[in-house]
C-alpha cells in the first residue's frame, strides 16, 4: 500500500536541501585598502681626522738601544731606562714629543668601534718602507670614558659618541730604538 504522505515528505526534503545549498554558496569578498607608514634615517658620514701626529720627539742614541713611550692621556714622554738614549727637549728642539690625537665626527649616540689592529708598525727614514727602520708597538687609546690598551696586542675600544659632534681620542705607543740608530727623521703610519 502506498503512503499518501510519501511524496509530500520527499518534496519537503528537496526544498530544504535546496535552501541549504543556496545558503552555503560563497559570498563575494569586499576589497579593503589601507595606508602603511615608512621611514628612513640617513646619518651624516663618520669623519675621522688626525689633528695631532704621534711624535716621540727628538733624541740622541748611543751604543745601546732603548724604548721611548708616549702617554695617550697626558702626552708625557718616558724612557725605558735600559739604554743610551738621551731625550732632547726644549723650545729650540725640532719635533717635540706629543700624543697622537684623532677626532671623530658623527651622529650623537652612534656606537662605533675604533682599533689599532696590528701589534706593531714600522717607522723609517723616508717612511715605513725605508731601509732604516724602528718599530712602534704597545698602542694605547684614551677616550673620555677611559683607556684601552694591552701591551703586545692590537688595541680596540667601543665608543658611544657623546652629545657633542666631535669626540677626541688620544693615542700613545712605545718606540723601540736600536743601538746606534741612524740619524734622521723617521715617519710612518699606524
Amino acid at each position: 500500500m502506498k503512503n499518501p504522505n510519501q511524496g509530500k515528505n520527499l518534496g519537503k526534503a528537496m526544498l530544504v536541501g535546496t535552501a541549504l545549498v543556496s545558503l552555503s554558496s560563497p559570498q563575494q569578498a569586499n576589497a579593503v585598502t589601507f595606508d602603511g607608514a615608512m621611514s628612513a634615517l640617513v646619518l651624516a658620514p663618520i669623519v675621522v681626522t688626525t689633528t695631532q701626529v704621534l711624535s716621540f720627539g727628538s733624541m740622541s742614541v748611543g751604543a745601546t738601544g732603548d724604548t721611548v713611550a708616549i702617554d695617550a692621556v697626558t702626552g708625557a714622554r718616558t724612557q725605558g731606562g735600559g739604554g743610551a738614549v738621551a731625550l732632547l727637549s726644549g723650545g729650540s728642539v725640532p719635533n717635540p714629543e706629543q700624543r697622537g690625537v684623532v677626532e671623530i665626527q658623527a651622529a650623537t649616540g652612534l656606537q662605533i668601534d675604533i682599533a689599532v689592529t696590528a701589534t706593531s708598525y714600522p717607522i723609517g727614514i723616508g717612511g715605513a718602507g725605508g731601509a732604516t727602520t724602528m718599530t712602534v708597538n704597545n698602542f694605547v687609546l684614551a677616550t673620555a670614558g677611559g683607556v684601552a690598551g694591552a701591551p703586545g696586542a692590537g688595541v680596540s675600544t667601543t665608543l658611544t659618541l657623546a652629545a657633542t659632534p666631535t669626540t677626541i681620542i688620544g693615542v700613545g705607543a712605545t718606540l723601540n730604538v736600536g743601538a746606534n740608530q741612524t740619524a734622521g727623521l723617521y715617519t710612518g703610519i699606524y
